[in-house]
């Protein structure tokens, strides 16, 4: 249950009935039975959202920064302060931003720098956006680090570093928490470790995906720790030297391929449309 009042406005609350048995539905990300949301309707209001970081969000139509010159340094700012509250896209998204750090002590550049351990972003697509860092830190589209959960989120776009530093990713540079049921389609370069969902994984992922092209160093999927069906959508030759299974410094590590499959990945040779096609099993 959702209750919606705008950004500039305010809301006067009533009596509702809850449920006591409630639990969220699977993947869902919710938090509680009812949950009051303010509306982000405009560029500014996602701009302002960094002012109150452990507020409840929703996006109430799609948001296109097409007519903004100005480039976006993230929720959280310069300071990658981090996002704790609640953040639902509603299954709308946000078009065509342009993430450029904004200082040089910015740790890190995606539409969320931090989303941290309370922090929720649900159901949200982050379309054709730039992610361009041109220092050391990790780039992605949708959050730099993430500690919390991201449920049913795509994007799709351009990340790119330029400098030899962190790596760029698809969706999170370096994931902490939990990533369930989301996707990138975008695509990644840069001159050190580039990943299609995240470069360092050392929390979960879920029934999540990634199909595009790569450039460099690359961790297709995710890092260290547990990956639960994830897919491969596209073939992709590299340099052997830098391709891992799942990434290069965690080879030997047991991943999980399906939810039937458990393989000892070593150095990946080949990969294919369907997934990987020659692994070396230890």
């Amino acid at each position: 249950m959702a209750a919606l009042f705008d950004a500039n406005g305010t809301y006067t609350g009533g009596t509702v009935k809850l449920n006591n048995a409630w639990v969220p539905a699977p993947f869902s990300g919710l938090r509680s039975q009812l949950t009051a949301y303010r509306l982000v309707n405009t560029v500014a209001d996602l701009q302002n959202v960094s002012n109150n970081l452990a507020g409840t969000y929703a996006l109430g139509k799609d948001i296109d920064f097409s007519g903004s010159s100005a480039a976006f340094s993230g929720v959280g700012g310069a300071t990658n302060a981090a996002f704790t509250g609640q953040f639902d896209g509603m299954g709308h998204a946000i078009r065509n931003v342009n993430l450029q750090v904004a200082a040089d002590s910015q740790t890190y550049l995606a539409l969320f720098g931090v989303i941290g351990t309370r922090g929720v972003v649900r159901n949200l697509g982050v379309e054709n956006a730039y992610a361009n860092g041109w220092y050391s830190g990790p780039v992605a589209i949708l959050a730099g680090l993430n500690q919390g959960l991201i449920s049913y989120s795509h994007s799709s776009g351009t990340s790119s570093q330029s400098w030899d530093g962190s790596g760029s990713a698809g969706l999170v540079a370096r994931n902490d928490g939990t990533i369930q049921r989301s996707s990138s389609t975008a695509s990644v370069f840069g001159m050190d470790a580039v990943g299609g969902l995240a470069v360092i994984n050392n929390g979960l992922i879920v029934q999540s995906f990634r199909g595009r092209q790569y450039r460099r160093r690359v961790a297709l999927l995710c890092g260290r720790s547990r990956c639960h069906q994830q897919w491969d959508n596209h073939a992709i030759l590299f340099d052997r030297q830098r391709i891992g299974g799942l990434r290069r410094r965690h080879c030997g590590q047991q991943f999980r391929y399906d939810q039937r499959i458990l393989l000892h990945v070593a150095l990946q040779s080949e990969f294919v449309p369907a997934g990987w096609r020659r692994y070396c099993a230890q």
